[in-house]
């Protein structure tokens, strides 16, 4: 597989369910690892202090909020406190 479609994938076999990917063309599910069979995957947000994105905050924001959490675990995802 070319380096290029590697990486578009890895969101899909990350989440453990990977009921999302299902919508993408091309991608077929060929297993699913059972959740005690790593350690849980986390995705951490931050600011750079070097970042010039005027929307960075707000967007930030917005990942914190109640509604994006339903959003998160509408796709399988588990929102930490």
């Amino acid at each position: 597989m070319p380096l290029s479609e590697e990486r578009s994938y890895p969101s899909c076999t990350e989440l453990g369910k990977a009921r999302h990917c299902l919508r993408k063309p091309k991608v077929e599910v060929v297993a699913i690892f059972p959740e005690d069979s790593h350690s849980p995957i986390i995705y951490p947000e931050a600011l750079v202090t070097a970042g010039t994105n005027p929307n960075a905050s707000n967007f930030l924001s917005f990942l914190s909020s109640p509604e994006d959490g339903e959003i998160f675990e509408l796709q399988g995802f588990t929102v930490l406190p």
